[in-house]
């Protein structure tokens, strides 16, 4: 269990904390998750045209840089169904109005452009165990056939042996105990993967609908033959294991093809409950705790959807996330549809989760940074600091080597052009995929967050900094791979102020020109 530096805080600290919320401002906070949810229906409807839902991606995406996101969770399979060239499952009805119909354009490749244009990470986000959603059933007659008429075997059953049965305002389910349904989504998952320059995969509803499913008749086989070989393992164990396998299988197979894309879950917020209430340990038999500590996951998203004076308070959720992460990371999910007009409960969640060193936040969802508002003070407020994901140890720990010959020159009023030569492979073969431009009118710390200036899309090795031409300032590089690691600072450059514009590298002779 990891021991965090938070509880330093005491009892009468972490009251604060948890119960009166943490309005402080936490150090270092340039490496974090700073994610939001994208719905499906957030850019897919059958009223608009394909030309105004590829738009419509394009601006989520020009949000996402502008409000100083880095992680946009991306939903791609929703009821069974794909928002990408699926061969396993029908497009998605949203797309063109028909199960099935190609649209004649890919959604998820069209995000994963838009990503690399704005430095944002793109992790395809899927409904795992979700069949179908709605009164009536999907047309038969879709290609691929969809799972709900391939495989009626599948569908949960309840405790009387019943089918269940279609909602208006509910999912059909597929039961993780049959191996036949892990396997299907487990393809789903590898071709993703394999066709796709994802960042990350997104792991949603990995979990039973509710205590009272799945007593299909192979799930029920399966558990007695289970009992008979394991000494009388619980029917509630039993089902937490078919979900915590399926996770595995999808963590080893990510290893396997593309071993630096990033497995995250969104789960539910509240691990395990003391009285009984609606949890993701006994309720929906989701360990997530048991995830992080086998590795199963890179992090986790705990959808702590409550209020800091709640009835679960949302800081007391966290510090028990951030104590059972197990060396993993922590991303707490921030319910912000339920704060309209409540900005600084959004603010203060994202504080409290700095201070109780998780390891980011992501919004849910994208329609909430549709007004203005929100976005601008993210932007302005505990976003307005520049900030990298954060790099995991255990996928990547070599840092790239960092850029050199760095110089900086005036081209014209409030405009410096600093260009630096990309540096060569590291150790373990990663290049630079990225960089960090860091300015400070005095030596240069980057722990400081108001010291990174800039952080580029790509490995473009020049960038143009509005900076007041009035001024002096140091500027440094340093080179990111892939997996988010940052290598050491180039040397500092100086340049003078507009009617100074002379420049220098740091060291004794640099102090010199500077006093001048």
């Amino acid at each position: 269990m990891r021991r965090i530096r938070s509880a330093r805080v005491g009892l009468a600290g972490l009251f604060v904390i948890v119960f009166m919320g943490f309005r402080g401002e936490a150090c270092g906070a340039m490496k974090e998750i700073r994610a939001v949810w994208v719905t499906r229906w957030e850019y897919a409807s059958d009223d608009l045209d394909a030309q105004a839902q590829q738009e419509r991606i394009r601006e989520i995406f020009r949000r996402a840089r502008k409000a100083h996101l880095n992680t946009v969770f991306f939903q791609v399979r929703g009821q069974a169904d794909a928002f990408y060239r699926s061969s396993y499952e029908p497009w998605a009805a949203a797309l063109s109005g028909q199960l099935g119909e190609d649209p004649g354009w890919d959604p998820l490749a069209l995000a994963i452009e838009q990503g690399r244009l704005y430095g944002v990470e793109v992790h395809a986000w899927i409904n795992v165990f979700t069949c179908w959603n709605g009164a009536t059933p999907p047309p038969e007659d879709a290609s691929p056939t969809p799972l709900y008429w391939a495989h009626p075997e599948w569908i949960c059953v309840d405790r009387k042996g019943e089918r269940m049965a279609l909602d208006a305002d509910d999912y059909v389910w597929v039961s993780p105990g049959i191996p036949a349904v892990r396997e299907h989504v487990l393809n789903v998952v590898t071709e993703i993967v394999e066709q796709y320059d994802v960042d990350g995969l997104h792991l949603d509803y990995v979990r039973y609908p509710g205590g009272g499913y799945s007593h299909d008749p192979i799930s029920t086989a399966r558990f007695m033959e289970s009992q008979a070989h394991s000494g009388g393992i619980s029917w509630a164990d039993w089902q937490r294991d078919q979900v915590s396998l399926f996770v595995r299988s999808v963590y080893d197979r990510v290893q396997r093809i593309r071993p630096e894309v990033k497995v995250s879950a969104a789960v539910v917020g509240v691990y395990r409950s003391s009285n009984g209430g609606w949890d993701g340990y006994h309720s929906v038999y989701q360990d997530a705790r048991a995830w992080l500590q086998s590795g199963s996951v890179d992090f986790v998203v705990p959808m702590t959807y409550w209020r800091r004076v709640d009835t679960f308070p949302f800081g007391e959720l966290v510090y028990d996330w951030v104590a059972h992460a197990y060396g993993r990371h922590i991303c707490v999910g921030i319910a912000a549809y339920k704060y309209t007009g409540d900005f600084s409960e959004i603010e203060g969640q994202v504080r409290t989760a700095r201070l109780l060193e998780t390891q980011g936040a992501a919004i849910f969802s994208q329609a909430n940074l549709d007004s203005g508002e929100t976005l601008d003070a993210l932007r302005n407020g505990v976003w307005k600091p520049l900030a990298n994901v954060p790099s995991m140890p255990w996928k990547d720990d070599v840092p790239p080597n960092p850029p050199s010959e760095v110089s900086v020159q005036r081209h014209g009023p409030d405009e410096v052009m600093v260009s630096w030569k990309a540096p060569p492979a590291a150790s373990d073969g990663d290049r630079a995929a990225y960089y960090n431009i860091y300015r400070a009118p005095d030596s240069i710390n980057s722990s400081e967050p108001g010291h990174l200036v800039h952080i580029t899309a790509d490995g473009a090795a020049s960038w143009v900094d509005h900076a007041s031409s009035g001024e002096g300032y140091f500027y440094a590089v340093s080179a990111l791979d892939n997996e988010n690691v940052e290598s050491a600072l180039s040397d500092s450059v100086w340049i003078g102020p507009e009617e100074d514009a002379g420049t220098c590298k740091e060291g004794a002779k640099c102090e010199e020109q500077i006093a001048k």
